[in-house]
C-alpha cells in the first residue's frame, strides 16, 4: 500500500463474537460485506489483516487492521461506523471495539511512521492465544483489494 500511496491510513479495531465458531465463516462473511461497502464509499485500493484469537474466553475474537489511501480517508469515523453497522446491525454477530492507539498514518518516505505501524501490528503475531482452533482453521489472513 505504501508503494501505491504516499500516505496510508491504518485503522485498527477488534471484533468480539456472540457465539463460538469452529471455522472462520463468520469473519469471511463479515469481510465480504464490509469490503464491498468500503469500496463503494471510497473507490480506492484497500488492504487488511485479521488475526483470530482465543485465550480464556469460550469464543474467539478478531484483531483487524485496514490500510487505505489517507487522501480519501481522513479519519477512522466512517471505517468504524461501517464496521459496526455490518457486524452489529446487518449480521448481528457481535460487536466492534476500537483499541487505544487504533489510528496511524504511514508516510512513504518516513521510515519511523512505517516502523511504528509495524511495531503496533507485531502484537498480532504473538503465539499466545492462537492455538485454540480447529487444526485446519486459519489463524490470520492478509489481503489487498481492488
Amino acid at each position: 500500500m505504501i508503494d501505491k500511496y504516499c500516505r496510508v491510513r491504518t485503522i485498527l479495531f477488534n471484533m468480539h463474537l456472540k457465539e463460538y465458531s469452529k471455522d472462520n465463516t463468520v469473519i469471511s462473511k463479515f469481510m465480504r460485506s464490509y469490503i464491498n461497502r468500503l469500496e463503494r464509499k471510497y473507490s480506492t485500493h484497500i488492504g487488511y489483516i485479521w488475526v483470530r484469537e482465543q485465550a480464556e474466553s469460550d469464543k474467539q475474537h478478531y484483531h483487524i487492521a485496514f490500510f487505505i489511501d489517507a487522501k480519501v480517508c481522513l479519519n477512522d469515523w466512517h471505517i468504524l461506523n461501517i464496521a459496526k453497522d455490518v457486524c452489529q446491525n446487518r449480521q448481528n454477530i457481535g460487536s466492534i471495539h476500537k483499541p487505544k492507539n487504533g489510528l496511524y498514518t504511514m508516510f512513504r518516505k518516513d521510515h519511523v511512521s512505517i516502523q511504528t505501524v509495524i511495531l503496533r501490528l507485531s502484537y498480532y503475531a504473538k503465539r499466545y492465544s492462537k492455538t485454540l482452533r480447529e487444526p485446519k482453521t486459519k489463524r490470520f489472513q492478509i489481503r489487498h483489494h481492488k
